[in-house]
């Protein structure tokens, strides 16, 4: 027997749930789904399906919704552009600053933490102007002192 025919179909969750609101098996059989296999999704319960929300959404929606993020990716961008600008002109530098407030350096560190969900370590470090050992040598000292256990 070839490989291809011993293998198990596998149906679009929406397929059955159709089938199984509207009662019709003509819908699936169409399409070529066996009738036992369609007599089998109107016997069992519904099956759970894990799946993104905005699969869900309609076209417009989505388009609404990337128009509304554009938006705010420009705000965003925006307020980026300020507060560089802002620590430019101040001649404000994290790397010729010595932070000796453990509390200041950990929520420094901690900040650093959420940006490198996003974003590199490098590149994160490369917007801070810190460098990778200067970086280390503050995660060391917060060890040190006991206020950062990772």
């Amino acid at each position: 027997m070839d490989q291809r025919e011993c293998r198990q179909r596998v149906y679009d969750h929406r397929l059955r749930e159709l089938v199984r609101r509207t009662g019709d098996v003509g819908i699936a059989t169409q399409l070529g789904v066996p009738r036992s296999t369609v007599a089998g999704w109107l016997r069992s319960a519904p099956q759970s399906v894990v799946s993104l929300d905005v699969l869900e959404n309609t076209e417009v929606a989505l388009q609404a919704e990337v128009i509304k993020l554009r938006g705010r990716v420009q705000t965003l961008g925006g307020v980026i552009g300020l507060l560089l600008a802002i620590l430019r002109v101040s001649g404000f530098r994290l790397d010729r600053t010595y932070i000796s407030d453990p509390t200041a350096r950990d929520d420094l560190l901690d900040a650093v933490d959420r940006a490198r969900k996003i974003l590199p370590a490098s590149a994160v470090l490369r917007i801070l102007r810190v460098s990778a050992s200067r970086y280390n040598a503050w995660v060391g000292q917060s060890r040190v002192a006991g206020s950062r256990t990772a």
